[in-house]
Formats: C-alpha cells, structure tokens, sequence
C-alpha cells in the first residue's frame, strides 16, 4: 500500500528449467522480474530473483528439499528502502 494511491499495476515474468538428474532427483534453476507502477505516484518498486532447487525422492511420500534465492529490490523516487537479500531453504516434505 502507498498513501495517496489506488493502487499499482504489477507486471511479473518468470522463467524455470528443471531436469531429473536420476530417477529420484530432480534440479531446478529460475529466474524472475516484477514491476510494480503505482498509480498517482512517480514510486516504482522492481525486483528481480534467480534461484536453485534441488529435490530428492525416497519414496513417493517423502523427499527432502534444499532452496537458494537471490533477491534484488529497488524502488524509486526513493532508494533508501532498496535492499539485496539471499535465502536458503533446507527441508522435508511429507505427502499423504
């Protein structure tokens, strides 16, 4: 939300690739754009990401998972809000 605007119009691409390395694995690579224009404002906020993902199947209920992303955010008029930020997410999943 931002005072003063109706809203914003959000553009959003993205681009993934993944490939079963082995039966049981699966790799992932992904890549994104996001612009956001608000209306009666000149504030516009863009982010872009890139990632990685790898997924290991033991069987058709359980795999476990690992995740990295790079996110970069930049917004204008004003840059004090920009920020860089990478994550990662290690994890089991259970399926029923």
């Amino acid at each position: 939300t931002l005072e003063d605007s109706a809203g914003a119009v959000d553009h959003f691409f993205q681009l993934s690739l993944q490939k079963a390395v082995w039966r049981y694995l699966v790799l992932g690579v992904y890549g994104s754009y996001e612009r956001a224009d608000y209306a009666g404002s000149q504030q516009v906020d863009q982010r872009t990401k890139v990632g990685a993902t790898g997924e290991y199947y033991f069987n058709p209920i359980t795999s476990a998972y690992v995740r990295y992303e790079h996110t970069d955010f930049f917004s204008t008029p004003d840059p004090s809000g920009d920020f860089v930020e990478d994550e990662i997410k290690i994890g089991i999943k259970l399926r029923r």
